[in-house]
């Protein structure tokens, strides 16, 4: 039997997202992680967000790494064998690159954190959907 993971991206983050991965005994060490990376303490820095806050692309993406690298750490030891391709698109590229074990769980947070950060300042949301009407207008030979 050969096995392919698709890690999924962004989208449906919700506040309750993180109850698992902030009460898990066995995810204390990812909580230190991700609190390091941060810079403040995980549980405090998202309860502290309100309902719209979760959707900024920082606070999302980083939310949603933090839930994948905890599920795959719950995940991977009840594999037979690893899996022989991980794939993923934007965000999941990023926790693709984790899953096969390119990344460790700090640095994917640390470049899930810089990544979100640099699309927010350099690709504002109206920018983005303005960019994919433009591509919808223009048809490929």
């Amino acid at each position: 039997m050969k096995l392919a993971i698709l890690c999924s991206g962004q989208a449906g983050q919700h506040a309750g997202m993180l109850d698992r991965v902030l009460c898990d005994p066995a995810s204390r060490r990812l909580r230190a992680t991700a609190s390091e990376v941060l810079g403040c303490d995980i549980a405090q820095w998202w309860r502290g967000l309100d309902a719209t806050q979760i959707f900024d692309n920082a606070n999302a993406q980083f939310a949603i790494a933090l839930c994948q690298i905890a599920a795959w750490a719950r995940l991977q030891p009840l594999l037979p064998q690893p899996p022989v391709v991980v794939a993923g698109y934007s965000l999941a590229e990023v926790l693709a690159w984790h899953v096969a074990g390119a990344l460790d769980a700090a640095s994917t947070l640390r470049l899930v954190r810089a990544r979100a950060h640099l699309m927010d300042r350099h690709a504002p949301a109206a920018w983005c959907y303005g960019a994919v009407a433009a591509a919808r207008r223009c048809a490929l030979p």
